[in-house]
Formats: C-alpha cells, structure tokens, sequence
C-alpha cells in the first residue's frame, strides 16, 4: 500500500535496472544536440532539444536518488504525500502507474487535506520567446482596422488525472487572464454573454477584421509540451469550419499545436468558428464544453 515504506539514503546507492533505464533514456535524448550544434547555434530545435534534455536531466536525477531499487513509487499526490512525508504544496516526482521508468513533474496542492489533487506545469512561452500555453477569443466588427475584443487565457498548470493523464480543459485553478481592451466590455454580441475565459487547447473568433497592413485578424492558441515526458494522444486535430487551422509544429507534432481561428460576416451578423485538440461545440467558452471536459496526454515513448 502507498505510504508503507519509508525513503532511505539512496544516493550511494548502485542503479537499478530502472535507474540504469532512465539514464540510457537521457543519453539518447541528450544525443539530438549534436547535429543542431553542428548546424547553427540559433537553430531553434537545439534549443527546444536543450529544454528536453534538461527536463529530463531532472525527472532521471530525482527518480534515481529518491526512489531506491526497493521504495515505493508514488503515482499520485496523495502517496507522495506519504512517501515523502511532505504537507506542504509544491512540485513532486510521481510516476505513472507507479512504474520507476515513468516518472513525471507534477504539481501537488491541498497537500494538507485528505485529497490532494494533481497539477501539470506548463511552460509559459516558447522555445522563440513567443507566449505558450493559451487560448483566444477575439471578436471582430468588421471594419479596418479591427476593433472588437481580446481575452487571452494564459494556462500555468493544467489539472492532471495520473491514473490516465486526461487534461481537465476547463479547470482555471492556475490561469492568468488577460484582456484587450483592458478596461473595455467584454461582452459578445454575437453569442450575448460576457467572455471570461477559453478552454486549454482552443482559439475562437466571432466576426472578422483586417489589421493595418490588410491581413485577416485571427484568434490565436498555443498548446506546448517541451520539456515535458508527455504528448498528445489525441488525433486527429480538430480545424474549423472555415479558413480555422489547429497546426501541428513539424518537430514535435505531438507536444506543440498552433491554432488559428479566423470568423466570418453575413447578413445576419457575426459568424464564430473554432479551432481546438478536441472537436468542441460552439460556443466553446466561459468552461461550456458539451461535456468534453477532457484531453487526453499519453506517455512519450522515447526509442
């Protein structure tokens, strides 16, 4: 049972056949930095490989000293909180269905009551410095340059189940909002109701408006998994019913998508259109979802 034993003094401790695992895992992956090195010094997949191997110099360091070849391996909060012994929120090292190959960085919170829940920590930008990790919704009067409104939902840590690494899209324990015009009504005329937050891992524009230079304003998203031993098992993505593009990053389709949603204008008014993992209904804001709470991570198998 989780809790039962207690950790030991491990760190002199000789590898066991997982830890020696964990290390021919990062050798491999620390192997991608030679040819980018080789190729340029500013090819950005040296850097998103850099961010990789660290994060999983990191996950191979901590399973190794802290879990022995005879300790128990934590795959939720609540049994780290007792193999660990710890009370306070933070960071743990949990492993996917307790196997010590698997490890994972998780985010533990309401470590001092019966159910401590399980967060996943997202990077808040990309390996070019651009904002990683949102959702948009954006709506348009179709003039130019295009007013309207902005709301952004930066997404910190997304709510986790370890038992089968399905995302909860609509949880906004650890968000940041942000919203253009600041000061501005947020208030959708096309869908008539007041726009507080979008779904992790969706894009949505109601309307249309070109900016300065004449090019289509769009709703933007951003889902991205560097660093991290996890990547998207859903498939396929789910584009709009226009011009809307969820878009696989070419280096790492699994972990990076862009989306893209881009709405329209008839003689009824304001058209909305969507881009997300997940096929949602529209509306998809304010956490309505259809039920679709969920998004499905599985773990990266690295070979």
């Amino acid at each position: 049972m989780p809790g039962q034993g207690r950790l030991g003094d491990t760190a002199n401790r000789p590898l066991d056949a997982h830890g020696a695992q964990r290390v021919r895992t990062l050798a491999r992956s620390a192997a991608c930095l030679l040819d980018p090195m080789r190729t340029g010094k500013g090819d950005p997949m040296n850097a998103q490989c850099l961010l990789k191997t660290i994060g999983l110099a990191m996950i191979a360091c901590s399973s190794m000293n802290a879990v022995g070849g005879d300790q128990l391996s934590p795959a939720t909060c609540e049994d780290a909180k007792s193999v660990y012994h710890v009370s306070t929120d933070g960071p743990q090292t949990l492993y996917y269905q307790g196997d010590k190959s698997m490890p994972w960085p998780a985010y533990c919170t309401a470590m001092a009551s019966d159910s401590p829940k399980e967060f996943l920590e997202l990077a808040q930008h990309t390996a070019s410095g651009s904002p990683a990790n949102y959702s948009e919704f954006a709506e348009l009067l179709n003039t130019e340059p295009a007013p309207g409104f902005h709301v952004w939902t930066h997404y910190g840590k997304v709510r986790i189940d370890p038992d089968t690494l399905a995302i909860d899209i609509t949880n906004t324990s650890f968000i940041n909002r942000e919203f253009a015009p600041a000061d501005g009504d947020h208030r959708s005329v096309a869908l008539g109701v007041q726009i507080d937050t979008m779904p992790y891992g969706a894009a949505m524009e109601c309307g249309y408006g070109l900016d300065a230079t004449k090019q289509p304003v769009t709703a933007n998203g951003n889902v991205d998994l560097t660093g991290l031993p996890l990547e998207l098992a859903e498939s396929p993505l789910c584009n709009g019913i226009g011009g809307s593009r969820a878009i696989p990053d070419l280096s790492s389709p699994a972990k990076i998508v862009n989306f893209h949603a881009i709405g329209g204008f008839t003689d009824s008014g304001a058209v909305c259109d969507r881009a997300s993992v997940r096929c949602l209904p529209d509306p998809a804001v304010n956490g309505h979802v259809g039920g679709q709470t969920t998004l499905q991570l599985r773990y990266e198998l690295l070979h």
